[in-house]
This record gives C-alpha cells, structure tokens and sequence, in this order.
C-alpha cells in the first residue's frame, strides 16, 4: 500500500505542477510531456465544423511554446 500512495502523491504532485503551470501561461508545461506521447485532440467549432488532430508530444511542445505567449496575452487583455 505505501508504494500506491507514493504513487497517487506524485501523480497528484505531477497534476498540480501541471495545472499551476498552466493557469500561469508558463511555457514550462510544455516539459512535462514526454516527446514521444500521442496528443489527440478533437473539436467541434460553433459553426459546426468538426477537426481532429493527432500529434507527437515533441510537436506538441513546439505548439505550446509557440501560443502559450500569445494565449497570455490575450487573457491580459481581455481583463481590461
């Protein structure tokens, strides 16, 4: 049993550096996914036009350090 709590805490610990690092726009998200991971994602627009997406967690890298600035941006200035 410890070596199950040992595991839920760094899972746990994992999922809070994640979401911090994400709540913030810190592009040191992006470390946290390993390059070879599969990203799927999958979207409905509201116009109704369906895209999925699958992509490596290296590209996937790549993207979030590219749009994390921009995304940041965008959340300052839609406070004001």
């Amino acid at each position: 049993m410890s070596n199950i709590s040992h595991a839920s805490e760094n899972a746990k610990s994992i999922f809070d550096e994640y979401t911090k690092l994400g709540s913030n726009f810190d592009v040191k998200v992006a470390s946290l996914y390993a390059n070879d991971a599969k990203i799927h994602s999958y979207r409905v627009y509201p116009h109704g036009t369906e895209r999925q997406m699958e992509i490596t967690g290296e590209q996937w890298k790549v993207l979030v350090q590219r749009v994390m600035p921009l995304a940041k941006m965008t959340k300052a200035h839609s406070k004001t």
